[in-house]
């Protein structure tokens, strides 16, 4: 019995002292393949002159392989100029912070295991056209210019501190959410918009050679440097900008320009825009002024500022046939038109406080304009926030003009335009008065036309006879939810658009066309026979519109809902249906932004943009639709 234990045991230990041995070479092998690291071959990193510079400069122990501690101490590469097209393996090094790389022939970067880096330089690569650092949280400077970047996405970058992307083909650019952002330079791109209105911490800022139409800068209160010449502007508001050193916003459409905030500004290029008149009587410590090409006859300066001072001391003039330039000391400080005249005005906002009896009139005089009465008790609340400067000109007439008071006597539009005229411009109505009655019968609020008087030049000077700080009158949205038109033109319930369109002539075949493309634009394919017919007769019958059906039956409709299309494709179907061609870059732009943005939602932009523009209306007419406005 003991024989037969004794053969099993030793049976047992044979065949077991192979496996065993087997065991021990395969964990053995993990072991080796586990603390091995990362090796350098053309597998991890397929770009030679990478492979190159990694072996070169972090494999310590010259192994051919990246062990755990050589990896972690890669904290920095820079790779500037190598000739290098691909950073495929640089997910490897986990701890890297800086990556600099710019001169090369990269053409994508993907850094999303790369999470602790804090600076990334990739400029002048001519071929890069995408970067990934949505996963790269700890970034605070980022220079990407001179690249082919079409898109870029910052907005997990919420410590981004500097941002260069200039030189690039960028036609959008959302910075709302790096609210730690100090210095912008994205310049010489394509944008239509730039939104930085949650970067309170900006002090630099150039975007010149955009396409922007308007800039608002009133929430920067840190700026310093601003250039944006080089645009389509017709507004630009840098009041609030109290520390602004240098403007540059030349060659743009601007027709005026608030400067009295800016009691700091030493530099000012306007030149090359449609300025009519030229305030810097409130910028003391202005040193050169160039402003040349506008219709400026003439420029008020500050009696005590600086740039006065330089114009009564300087000894010559030189004149060409563009300019007259002001020399002191062999600097020119002015450039200006051959007949622009230079006045010296007394400075308003530097003064201690605004003359109270001064702001007592101004007060008063807009009770007996738009009210036709006498002042209340409330007059020394404005009479006081004029003194002490805590409220403009402009803040005082949105007050009177949009109080309750105000729309219960619901004036006609003609009076109300009027009364603008004198309250504002202390004198009769002109022939642009039906400008701005029109301006309001088209749907525009009354606090857009307010701000038109209030923002112009002739206001300015109002307020400068009053010794008060002129302010601005900002309108984002002129046809906006306030409802002073005394008319019901914003109603959104309707259930038709703001158009009355007439369906009655048209030619049955022309409607039966103009409902199958609705099919083919917006579908995506032919019309079911039922359907189109139930649409033709909503429109013959004047039930819906056109325009509403267009809206409500095929764009809100649970068909094209169930697509699942992003906001790029919305407004592409959206154009091709309303306007018959495929999209313009500007528009496009704008629209998207809009609705990422969340200032309009899918029906708002039909109803509010596609389906009462005038292509859609000429769309209509091809159709033998009649238009009522």
């Amino acid at each position: 019995m003991k024989s037969q234990k004794f053969l099993f045991l030793k049976s047992l230990y044979i065949i077991s002292l192979p496996l065993l041995f087997l065991a021990v070479l395969f964990f053995g092998k993990l072991q080796v393949n586990a603390a091995s690291g990362v090796k350098i071959n053309s597998t991890n990193f397929p770009d030679q002159k990478f492979k190159t510079y990694i072996s070169s400069n972090f494999d310590a122990n010259t192994d051919g392989t990246l062990d755990e501690k050589e990896l972690s101490e890669v904290t920095t590469i820079d790779i500037t100029n190598q000739g290098i097209s691909s950073l495929v393996g640089i997910a490897n090094f986990k701890d890297l912070k800086v990556l600099i790389c710019p001169f090369n022939n990269l053409t994508g970067i993907d850094l999303g295991a790369n999470t602790k880096l804090t600076k990334l330089e990739c400029y002048s690569n001519s071929k890069l056209t995408g970067i990934n650092i949505n996963y790269c949280t700890e970034l605070v400077e980022l220079r990407c210019d001179n690249c082919a970047l079409q898109n870029l996405n910052v907005a997990n970058n919420t410590k981004l501190e500097y941002l260069n992307c200039r030189n690039n083909k960028l036609n959008f650019l959302n910075v709302a959410k790096n609210t730690a952002l100090k210095e912008l330079r994205c310049h010489q791109n394509n944008l239509p918009s730039l939104d930085l209105s949650t970067n309170t911490k900006l002090t630099y800022l150039s975007c010149y050679n955009n396409s922007l139409k308007s800039l608002s800068l009133k929430n920067n209160k840190e700026l310093t440097s601003v250039y944006c010449y080089y645009n389509q502007l017709t507004s630009l508001d840098v009041t609030g900008c109290s520390k602004l050193v240098e403007l540059d916003c030349s060659n743009n459409k601007l027709t005026s320009v608030d400067l009295n905030g800016n009691q700091a500004l030493k530099v000012l290029y306007c030149n090359e825009n449609e300025l009519t008149d030229l305030y810097v009587n409130n910028n003391n410590k202005l040193e050169e002024l160039v402003c040349y090409s506008n219709k400026i006859k003439k420029i008020r300066v500050s009696t005590t500022g600086t740039l006065k001072k330089k114009y009564d001391d300087c000894k010559k003039e030189i004149q060409d046939d563009k300019t007259v330039k002001y020399i002191k000391d062999s600097v020119a400080f002015i450039h200006a038109d051959g007949d622009t005249e230079i006045v010296a005005i007394k400075s308003t906002v530097n003064e201690s406080t605004v003359d109270e009896e001064a702001a007592t009139a101004f007060v008063e005089r807009l009770y007996y304009s738009m009210f036709e009465r006498e002042p209340d008790a409330n007059k020394s609340t404005w009479v006081n926030g004029l003194v002490n400067k805590t409220m403009t000109g402009a803040d005082v007439a949105k007050g009177f003009v949009l109080s309750d008071e105000c729309i219960n006597y619901k004036y006609s539009n003609e009076v109300f335009v009027e009364k603008l005229y004198y309250s504002f411009f202390d004198r009769k109505p002109d022939a642009n008065k039906d400008l701005w009655v029109n301006e309001l019968k088209a749907g525009k609020t009354r606090e857009y036309v307010l701000s038109g008087f209030t923002n112009s030049d002739e206001f300015t000077k109002l307020c400068d006879k009053y010794g008060i700080v002129r302010g601005t009158l900002t309108v984002k949205d002129p046809y906006g939810k306030n409802n002073n038109n005394n008319n019901n033109n914003n109603n959104k319930n309707n259930n038709n658009s703001k158009l009355k369109i007439d369906a009655s002539n048209v030619d049955s075949a022309k409607l039966d066309e103009f409902v199958e493309r609705l099919y083919t634009e917006a579908l995506g394919r032919p019309s079911d026979a039922e359907g189109k017919e139930n649409w033709k007769k909503a429109i013959i019958s004047g039930q819906y519109d056109a325009g509403t059906v267009a809206r409500i039956g095929f764009f809100c409709s649970d068909e094209y809902k169930a697509k699942g299309k992003t906001n790029e494709q919305f407004v592409h179907d959206a154009y091709r249906a309303f306007f018959g061609r495929d999209e313009d870059q500007g528009g496009y732009d704008m629209w998207v932004k809009a609705l990422y943005d969340g200032k309009y939602n899918r029906e708002q932009v039909i109803e509010e943009g596609f389906g009462y523009s005038d292509e859609f209306k000429n769309l209509l007419r091809s159709y033998g639709f009649k238009i009522y406005e």
